[in-house]
């Protein structure tokens, strides 16, 4: 079963650890400073971030922006 924990900075550290690697560094990188984007989640009332866990063990991160902008056509 997986668990989505709502980001949280001590969260962060496993976040760092993921951006060492270089694969994820070159997809994610525009969330980088982590610290500047997680102010900016913790802001937002259209922005969501959780950590996954499976077992008590980090094992992704999804995060969500609302457009509000956004209309059907």
């Amino acid at each position: 079963m997986l668990d989505f924990l709502r980001l949280d900075e001590v969260h962060l550290v496993v976040l760092e650890e993921w951006f060492k690697d270089e694969e994820v560094l070159h997809r994610l990188g525009g969330t980088l400073p982590l610290n500047n984007w997680f102010q900016y989640v913790q802001k937002s009332p259209y922005y969501w971030a959780w950590l996954v866990q499976e077992q008590d063990r980090p094992v992704g991160a999804i995060w969500m922006e609302m457009d509000i902008n956004f209309q059907l056509q």
